[in-house]
């Protein structure tokens, strides 16, 4: 999974299929500092889908399999 990051760079790491999708935002937390005391939003490209609303899905069922996604800034 690639998760390009607001100011252009990316992380990367393997998941499995049965981690959730929280496993990301947990992910996206441990390794990016700003990420704790702010709210972000992971976003896929196509189809758009915003993974807040998939958390408790596992990567395959909200259909990241081999996905990328954007992380954004909440205001």
């Amino acid at each position: 999974m690639q998760i390009r990051l607001e100011g252009g760079s990316a992380v990367s790491r393997r998941f499995r299929k049965s981690d959730k999708v929280e496993a990301l935002f947990a992910f996206v937390m441990a390794n990016v500092r700003e990420a704790t005391p702010r709210n972000f939003e992971l976003i896929t490209k196509f189809p758009k889908k915003n993974l807040s609303e998939h958390k408790d899905e596992t990567l395959q069922e909200a259909d990241l399999l081999n996905a990328s996604c954007t992380m954004r800034w909440v205001a």
